[in-house]
């Protein structure tokens, strides 16, 4: 009965350390989701941004042109980038105040401290 204990007790670890090992790659994955979305809102409004600096350069070129630069406002072209463009810092002070925590570390110096080695579970086997 003493090897049958021991068996129980290693298949209990062994599925307590895949517990954290999911609980870790569900958590990793929520980041990169994250990620991901603050990243595509950083490039849509860098690409307004950019779109604003378009057209006030034309705007300025056509007014140059004219010579009437004197008579207009320019000031919702410069409110626009500076909207933007604290955004843009939000989002990015948002994304690296975004953890890069690795819980596979902790998995990984638990199972070296006790002495065990890694045991490889192919797809199959957990389908069984």
């Amino acid at each position: 009965m003493n090897q049958f204990d021991d068996i129980a007790g290693d298949l209990r670890d062994i599925k307590d350390k895949l517990s954290k090992i999911t609980s870790v790659i569900k958590d990793n994955t929520k980041e990169i989701k994250f990620q991901t979305q603050v990243r595509f809102e950083i490039t849509k409004e860098t690409g307004k941004l950019q779109k604003t600096y378009e057209n006030l350069g034309k705007k300025v070129y056509d007014l140059l042109k004219e010579d009437r630069l004197e008579d207009c406002d320019l000031s919702e072209y410069t409110r626009q980038i500076d909207i933007s463009i604290a955004r843009i810092e939000s989002l990015k002070t948002k994304l690296e105040g975004q953890s890069n925590y690795d819980g596979f570390d902790d998995v990984q110096r638990d199972i070296e401290s006790e002495g065990e080695k890694i045991i490889y579970v192919d797809e199959e086997d957990l389908k069984k």
